[in-house]
């Protein structure tokens, strides 16, 4: 297992957040992810490409805050290839 550190920012905070990661199957993985005060962590048998996104849950009425989500994911992303890309060399 491995641990992945992605820097924390002010837009993750006081947000419930997960790691997901399509497998092969199609099938979406869940990671939960702990939080320290400069990092999210979260653990995995492998390095590939991951979206932070917000627990999901079903009693969601509105999709107010869909495009800040979407921005958020895909910085989250990026971020993430960056910081495994940079913990390789």
């Amino acid at each position: 297992m491995f641990k992945v550190y992605v820097p924390m920012k002010e837009e993750y905070k006081r947000k419930t957040l997960e790691a997901y990661y399509i497998n092969d199957k199609g099938e979406k993985e869940i990671h939960k992810i702990n939080e320290d005060e400069r990092y999210l962590v979260f653990e995995t048998n492998h390095f590939s490409e991951y979206i932070l996104g917000t627990k999901l849950t079903n009693n969601s009425k509105t999709n107010d805050n869909m495009h800040f989500t979407i921005i958020s994911l895909l910085f989250s992303s990026l971020t993430l290839i960056f910081t495994i890309k940079y913990l390789k060399k």
